[in-house]
C-alpha cells in the first residue's frame, strides 16, 4: 500500500502532510487517522462467509490488525498511546479487518458517461447469461452449489445496474449532482473553508463518486432515497419476491446458504428464472422514470 503524500482531516476539510500531522493536537490525530483507515479497512461484514471454509473469505486481504496497520502507517509520527487510543475504538468494532477493493479503473467510468452501454441493456445481457449458466447439465451436488451462487448473482447484477444508472444519470446535469450534494447528510455535514471552496469544488465530482461507489445498492430504501435526491425519482414499489432474494443473498454471501437460525437454503431453476422476471420488470420500471425526465442543462466547463 503506497503511503499518501497527505492525509484528511474530515472535520476541517483539509488534507496535510506528516510533517504537519506530528504537530497537530491529539484529537486531529485521531480523526486523520481513523480517516486514512476507513478509506483502507473495512469490517468484515460484506465478505463472503463460508463455515467450511473457516469463516470470512478474505478476498480483499486480510485479516489484518488494525493497531498493527496503524503502527505501520503512523508510527515514529503519532505517539504510540494515541495509536492505541484508537486501535482500541477500532477493535470494539472488529477485530478482524478486511482490505478494500481498488476503486475501478476511470476508463470504465468514461465508457459509461460518454457513449458507453446502456446500464437497463447491460442488466438484461447479465441475466440471460446467469440464465443460460443455470440451464447448464451439471451433477446435482454441483448444481445446488451453481444455482445458489447464481440466484445470489441476479441481486449482484440489479446493483451494478442501480449505481450505473445513478452515475449515468447524475452525470448529464450539474444540477442533479448540486440536488444530490444539498440533500445528503454526508455532504451536508462537511465543513468547508472559505478560503477552500474552489479547491473542494474542483474536487466535488470525485467524493460525489467515491461515496456512491461505496453504497450497498442492495439496500433498496436507501438508494431509493439517493435517487429522489439527486433526481426527485422514487423507486417502485418493491415486489415482496424481492425482499425476500435480497435476505437470501445476505445468507449466501454471509452464512453460505444457511438463515441464522441454521437451516439450509435451496435455490432452483424455477426459483432463478422466478427471480430473473422480477428483477427484470422492476429494473425496466424505474429506466423508464429515469428516461422521462426532463432535459437538464449540460454539465459547465467552469466553476
Amino acid at each position: 500500500m503506497l503511503r499518501p503524500l497527505r492525509y484528511l482531516i474530515p472535520s476541517t476539510g483539509k488534507n496535510i502532510t506528516r510533517a504537519q500531522l506530528k504537530r497537530k493536537r491529539q484529537e486531529l490525530q485521531i480523526e486523520a487517522m481513523r480517516d486514512w483507515f476507513e478509506d483502507n479497512f473495512e469490517s468484515p461484514d460484506e465478505l463472503p462467509y463460508d463455515s467450511a471454509e473457516g469463516g470470512y473469505q478474505w478476498i480483499w486481504g486480510g485479516p489484518y490488525d488494525a493497531e498493527e496497520q496503524l503502527q505501520t502507517e503512523f508510527g515514529g509520527i503519532v505517539a504510540d498511546e494515541v495509536i492505541e487510543e484508537l486501535a482500541s475504538d477500532l477493535n470494539d468494532i472488529s477485530l478482524e479487518w478486511s482490505g478494500k477493493p481498488e476503486p475501478p479503473d476511470d476508463d470504465y467510468f468514461l465508457d459509461l458517461l460518454e457513449s458507453g452501454p446502456d446500464p437497463y441493456i447491460n442488466l438484461i445481457s447479465s441475466l440471460v447469461e446467469i440464465e443460460d449458466a443455470a440451464r447448464i447439465e451439471v451433477f446435482e451436488k454441483d448444481r445446488r452449489i451453481l444455482h445458489k451462487l447464481l440466484y445470489a448473482n441476479i441481486i449482484a447484477a440489479l446493483e451494478t445496474f442501480l449505481g450505473d444508472l445513478f452515475i449515468k444519470t447524475l452525470s448529464k446535469s450539474d444540477e442533479y449532482t448540486e440536488n444530490f450534494v444539498r440533500k445528503t447528510a454526508h455532504f451536508q455535514n462537511t465543513p468547508i473553508k472559505l478560503s477552500d471552496i474552489f479547491e473542494r469544488f474542483k474536487k466535488i465530482d470525485a467524493e460525489v463518486r467515491n461515496f456512491v461507489l461505496a453504497h450497498n445498492w442492495h439496500r433498496l430504501d436507501e438508494s431509493s432515497m439517493m435517487y429522489k435526491r439527486a433526481f426527485g425519482v422514487v423507486f417502485p414499489v418493491t415486489p415482496e419476491g424481492l425482499k425476500t432474494a435480497i435476505r437470501d443473498r445476505h445468507d449466501i454471501v454471509h452464512r453460505n446458504g444457511r438463515t441464522s437460525d441454521g437451516a439450509e437454503g435451496s435455490w432452483n431453476l424455477a426459483k432463478i428464472l422466478a427471480l430473473k422476471k422480477i428483477v427484470a420488470e422492476y429494473s425496466c420500471e424505474l429506466n423508464d422514470l429515469i428516461a422521462k425526465l426532463p432535459p437538464k442543462e449540460p454539465l459547465s466547463e467552469e466553476f
